[in-house]
């Protein structure tokens, strides 16, 4: 958002930092980053078949390899999917 605002502005409003904080939180209780958390919901959901990352560095990429050790509950994935609903 900060290096391309215009097409982001739209989420610039308190309901969303409330629910990246929410997902901050989740991930705190579940010793991740927030990162990981949210491609460990991506995979949890049953019509994603694939989650595409395009990491510029190897470090890029360890949040989505600490999602596949993270695997999250139904209910899990529907505590995160509930702060963005």
């Amino acid at each position: 958002m900060a290096m391309r605002p215009g097409p982001y502005e739209h989420l610039r409003r308190p309901v969303t930092f409330t629910a990246v904080d929410g997902l901050a939180e989740i991930a705190k209780r579940r010793e991740v980053d927030s990162a990981t958390l949210a491609i460990a919901w991506l995979l949890a959901q049953p019509g994603v078949t694939a989650v595409v990352v395009g990491p510029r560095r190897p470090k890029h990429l360890e949040p989505a390899l600490r999602a596949l050790e993270h695997p999250l509950s139904a209910a899990d994935a529907e505590e995160v999917g509930s702060l963005f609903a």
